[in-house]
């Protein structure tokens, strides 16, 4: 019970004298990078699933002191806060964290001290071509089409909601239809207009192609878009899900997911 007051009263003194210092100056140190790109190297793999190269992080990176925390005890700055900007595969990742000491002792009573990042606020934005980020989707499998397809083909200018409808009716007719087949003799489908209708199917089918259509109506890259899909009919026969997304610069996508057996 001692040691834990000792303890406690020597943190509360170590930490208690520092002094504050403004400063604008290049980050040297390549502990502080490392443990920075480390942070940086998560974030981009949860955003984008990306391979991110921590070692041009660590050289090509800008980091910036801004402000520094001098602490006494250890004869050194113990905290520093950092401002930067790290480009990777035309995604550009900026912001501010926060570099702190760890403090630790060897097996010789000798104080070690090291780098770790923390509260991390990050801004990204990604330039590459939309095509570029739905195919990583598809590679990835942020889609699961199933037995299903996906892709991008280039239409014609005078191509719109209403040849939309025509083709995924065509593909899809169901029963009551004069085109339909055997095939679909007992399924039932329904076409539904608009992104808000898009994705709130999707949120059963496709949370990477979800979060891409997002990032498309932030562009303001989305000129129509439709889904048809499964409304009635055993799903082992019947489970089909399409969607079109026709963009302004006359792309359509579309993803085909099957999910029968």
């Amino acid at each position: 019970m001692k040691q834990n007051i000792k303890n406690v009263f020597f943190i509360v003194i170590f930490t208690s004298l520092t002094f504050v210092t403004q400063a604008e100056e290049t980050l040297k140190s390549k502990d502080v990078k490392k443990s920075l790109c480390s942070d940086l190297e998560v974030r981009a793999y949860d955003e984008f699933e990306m391979n991110f190269d921590e070692a041009s992080c660590l050289w090509s990176g800008d980091f910036t002191i801004v402000e520094k925390t001098y602490n006494p005890n250890i004869r050194n700055y113990s905290n520093l806060l950092l401002k930067f900007t790290v480009k990777q595969s035309n995604i550009i990742f900026s912001g501010k964290a926060e570099a702190f000491r760890i403090i630790r002792f060897n097996s010789k009573g000798e104080m070690v001290l090291t780098w770790n990042t923390r509260n991390l606020k990050l801004k990204i934005k990604d330039k590459r071509a939309w095509q570029t980020i739905f195919n990583q989707i598809l590679d990835d499998s942020g889609i699961d089409i199933h037995n299903g397809d996906a892709g991008i083909s280039k239409v014609g200018s005078h191509f719109g909601l209403a040849e939309i409808k025509a083709d995924l009716l065509k593909s899809l007719p169901g029963y009551g239809n004069p085109e339909t087949d055997s095939e679909y003799d007992f399924c039932s489908y329904s076409t539904e207009e608009g992104l808000d209708s898009v994705l709130y199917n999707l949120k059963y089918h496709g949370g990477g192609f979800k979060d891409f259509l997002i990032f498309l109506k932030k562009q303001g890259q989305i000129k129509e878009a439709v889904y048809r899909g499964h409304d009635d009919g055993a799903s082992e026969y019947c489970s089909h899900y399409f969607y079109r997304i026709l963009t302004n610069d006359n792309h359509l996508i579309y993803v085909d997911i099957d999910l029968t057996t």
